[in-house]
């Protein structure tokens, strides 16, 4: 390895000191000195892109995305001047996770088929020495988030090994790997907050934190608890500001207004929602469109409507979430024909 072979080659650089090897053994430390420099920075720009990834899922804005590219190109520029599998790892990785979440035209040469595979094939050929090398769980989690969206039968063997792994969550430096606690709720066979209580998670991560929290809260509602699902989500939203985070801000409300609607507490949900709707359209949010066909199901239901009527508006809603980039409720997306069926 390349720090191995920097002490290599200093105690050389001393043994030929008064040699003309001295001078070649030189140039070969200088550029291992360029090669840890320029990895460390890769490693620090990664870093820093899952920190504005997170941001950008929570408020769904532009300006992450284009500081992500800018230390992306940052990165490719290093990639080029120090060809290396940990580098190329660290670049392959940023591809894919911009694909996955963000926008698969960012990069449209990118087939993200095929640059998983070169991901998964770069992290386990590099030495377990390596940092990169225990990175395959991250690899897992990109698996299973591709195959989930597409909704191939292969997600399941990848669910089944990053469930086991109760460490998994701590990735979050390298990707957004906190993800994984919603959109595993289709293959859950039984939820139990208990039992997901072991859950290792970095405390210093309020993405990981927050999504933590909304995931337990849907355990409570899967669990006929919905008073402790609500409670949960309340205090996210009185000890959170959520000003530049507006999707996240939405996910909870909206949420939340499911609850209370199950709950049969019209007042408040009726309030929520309208508190959503007046911001959509002072803002001039065109992307929640999506929202807003919701915020009409939620009105049917509330005002009584017909289930037929209500059936429509819940179709129309899943219609325009599906094609949409600023997805709403996709961990109850199944569970809103409960509203029809309560009335």
């Amino acid at each position: 390895m390349h720090i191995e072979l920097l002490q290599v080659y200093s105690a050389y650089k001393k043994i030929f000191a008064k040699s003309e090897k001295y001078f070649y053994y030189s140039k070969l430390y200088n550029k291992n000195i360029a090669f840890l420099i320029s990895l460390e920075q890769c490693e620090t720009y990664l870093s820093q892109i899952n920190y504005l990834l997170s941001q950008f899922l929570f408020s769904r804005s532009q300006e992450y995305i284009d500081k992500i590219l800018f230390l992306y190109k940052d990165i490719c520029n290093h990639h080029q001047l120090c060809k290396s599998d940990q580098i190329e790892t660290i670049k392959s990785l940023i591809e894919v996770e911009l694909c996955l979440f963000c926008n698969d035209k960012l990069i449209p040469e990118i087939d993200l088929d095929e640059k998983l595979q070169v991901l998964q094939k770069l992290i386990s050929s590099l030495p377990k020495s390596t940092t990169q090398n225990q990175w395959l769980p991250v690899s897992d989690f990109m698996y299973f988030m591709y195959y989930h969206k597409s909704g191939n039968k292969k997600a399941l063997n990848f669910y089944n090994k990053l469930n086991s792994n109760a460490a998994f969550l701590l990735f979050s430096n390298i990707a957004p790997v906190a993800l994984f606690l919603l959109e595993k709720l289709p293959y859950e066979k039984e939820l139990n907050v208990l039992n997901n209580s072991s859950l290792i998670i970095d405390t210093n991560d309020a993405f990981s934190i927050l999504l933590l929290d909304l995931y337990k809260s849907v355990v409570y509602f899967k669990n006929n608890e919905l008073k402790k699902a609500i409670n949960l989500l309340n205090n996210l939203l009185n000890t959170n500001s959520f000003k530049d985070y507006t999707h996240i801000h939405f996910e909870i409300k909206l949420t939340i207004c499911v609850y209370y609607l199950l709950l049969n507490e019209i007042e408040v949900a009726e309030s929520l929602s309208k508190s959503i709707y007046r911001k959509i359209k002072s803002e001039n949010l065109t992307n929640y469109d999506n929202a807003l066909s919701l915020i009409k199901f939620f009105n049917a239901v509330i005002e009584g409507k017909g289930k037929e009527e209500q059936d429509d508006l819940l179709l129309i809603f899943k219609a325009k979430n599906s094609g949409s980039k600023h997805q709403l409720l996709n961990h109850l997306i199944n569970d809103l024909n409960l509203l029809t069926v309560k009335q």
